[in-house]
């Protein structure tokens, strides 16, 4: 049986923007039930995409350092 949390209880957690929760919510990303106007989110699926989303980062060139410029500043 899942345990459920809300969008805000997500938002907590993961540090994203509840709007942010939401939209992934749409696209499908997060697993999650509608019950009357409220999402309710599958806990073991945030923690699964936060999970999959922090392995996407670190493998992404652009999160890591920036290289130093050659040109010099005058």
């Amino acid at each position: 049986m899942p345990d459920w949390i809300s969008v805000q209880e997500a938002a907590e957690l993961s540090g994203y923007h509840p709007e942010q929760i939401r939209r992934l919510i749409r696209q499908g990303r997060i697993k999650a039930e509608r019950k009357g106007a409220m999402f309710w989110i599958d806990h073991e699926a945030l923690r699964a995409f936060l999970q999959t989303a922090e392995k996407a980062r670190a493998s992404d060139k652009r999160y890591g350092p920036r290289p130093r410029s050659k040109r010099r500043r005058t």
